[in-house]
C-alpha cells in the first residue's frame, strides 16, 4: 500500500491561487519598497514628536500622572529634580519619544502592512487588517495598564519603602520619564503575546 500525505485540512496553510497578471519584484526593488516604507515610519514618528514638543507642557503634565497619582495621599513627600545641566534635554527628549510612539504606532503597523500584503495569500489577506486593528489595540492597551495602574502602583511601594526606611524620596526627572517610557512600552509589547 503506497503512503499517502495526509490532508490538511487548516485551511490556513492552503497556499491559495497566485494571480499570473501580478508583477513580481526583484531583490533592489522589494529593497526599495522597503526604503519607502521605513521613510513613511520615520516621518510617521517625527510628525508625532514635534507634535508632542509643540504642546510639550501639556503632554508632560499628562505624563506627570502615575507619579502624582501614586504620591495622592502625602504629595509632599516626593519631587523631581535635575541634576546636572544637560538631564533637562533627556527628560525633554523622554517625553517626545514616548508620545511619538504612541503617536505613531498605527501608523507603523499600517505602512508595514501594506508592504507585507503583496506576498500573502487571499486567506492571509483576510487576517492582516483584523491582525493590525487587534495588535495596535492591544499596544495601546498595554501602554494603559502601564501608565494607569502599574507605575502609580510602583511609586507608591518605593516611596512607602524608601518611608519606612527614613529615607528622603527626591527623584531624578529624567530617570522617571526614562521608567515610564520603558514600562508603557515594555506593557505595550507584552500585552502583543496573545497575538503569538
Amino acid at each position: 500500500m503506497p503512503h499517502q500525505k495526509p490532508d490538511r485540512e487548516d485551511e490556513f496553510f492552503d497556499e491559495g491561487e497566485v494571480n499570473p497578471d501580478e508583477k513580481t519584484m526583484t531583490f533592489l526593488e522589494h529593497l526599495e519598497e522597503l526604503r519607502w516604507v521605513l521613510l513613511k515610519v520615520l516621518i510617521a514618528f517625527l510628525v508625532g514628536f514635534v507634535l508632542v514638543a509643540a504642546f510639550l507642557d501639556n503632554v508632560a503634565n499628562l505624563l506627570r500622572w502615575p507619579l502624582d497619582f501614586g504620591v495622592r495621599e502625602n504629595p509632599e513627600v516626593l519631587r523631581l529634580v535635575t541634576t546636572t545641566p544637560l538631564a533637562i534635554f533627556t527628560v525633554f527628549m523622554m517625553v517626545c519619544f514616548l508620545g511619538a510612539v504612541a503617536f505613531s504606532m498605527p501608523f507603523v503597523l499600517y505602512f508595514v502592512g501594506q508592504f507585507v500584503a503583496p506576498a500573502l495569500t487571499p486567506k492571509e489577506k483576510k487576517l492582516l487588517v483584523p491582525g493590525l486593528v487587534l495588535a495596535v489595540l492591544l499596544f495601546l492597551a498595554g501602554m494603559t495598564f502601564a501608565f494607569f495602574l502599574l507605575v502609580p502602583s510602583v511609586i507608591r511601594v518605593s516611596v512607602y519603602f524608601n518611608a519606612l526606611l527614613g529615607y528622603e524620596v527626591i527623584w531624578s526627572a529624567d530617570k522617571y520619564y526614562s521608567m515610564l517610557a520603558w514600562m508603557c512600552l515594555g506593557m505595550g509589547t507584552a500585552f502583543q503575546f496573545p497575538m503569538v
